[in-house]
């Protein structure tokens, strides 16, 4: 039976099949990504991805309850800096506080289990999570704000190419001499990496 209110939208028994059918697919799409990063192959990063599943979760957000909408947001927030290589001593609490406070105070299934993917792969790769923000690496390197390059003065020939090469002038050194990287000039472009000639430049 549809209930029906003057100016107000009908809501009948197939919106309502259809609008669980919508979040019972969603539910399962989100527990199978969440397999997928726990059981991330060598090479992919679980940080990286959960914070790709967790972006996906709040642009689904209608914004209706505040847990869901600032929550997921401060959460992704947390996550990308983590990626950057801007993440900071007491991330890993804020996540997991945020995580429990969302999971418990939405309205809506999606806010309830956004938060599932970050407690899963806290608990998984916690070790993880502390290289990013404490050792500012990745061991994948897939986070590529958090690769370093750096010259090995044994195979450097001294010729000068990366140097040449690098867009923003933070190669310098002596023709013949070992070239050196400066840390805090480096984009990580990589441009260095396709220059050299010799292996030199390596990713630490």
């Amino acid at each position: 039976m549809e209930v029906r209110t003057t100016g107000v939208p009908v809501i009948g028994a197939r919106e309502l099949r259809r609008a669980a059918d919508i979040l019972r697919r969603y539910k399962q799409g989100k527990q199978n990504l969440e397999r997928r990063i726990i059981a991330s192959p060598p090479g992919l990063c679980p940080v990286d991805l959960t914070a790709a599943f967790l972006k996906m979760c709040h642009a689904q957000t209608c914004g209706k309850c505040v847990p869901c909408r600032e929550g997921t947001k401060r959460m992704l927030e947390i996550l990308e800096r983590i990626v950057s290589g801007e993440g900071k001593e007491g991330d890993i609490e804020l996540l997991e506080e945020l995580a429990d406070t969302i999971s418990s105070t939405s309205l809506c299934g999606l806010g309830k289990t956004a938060p599932n993917p970050v407690v899963s792969t806290l608990k998984t790769f916690r070790k993880e999570y502390e290289e990013h923000i404490f050792d500012k690496h990745c061991e994948t390197g897939n986070c590529k704000k958090l690769i370093t390059f750096k010259i090995d003065p044994e195979i450097c020939k001294g010729c000068s190419k990366c140097a040449r090469g690098c867009p923003v002038g933070a190669i310098s050194g002596k023709v013949r001499e070992p070239f050196t990287i400066d840390p805090s000039k480096c984009i990580k472009c990589g441009a260095c990496v396709s220059a050299c000639n010799f292996g030199a430049v390596k990713e630490v």
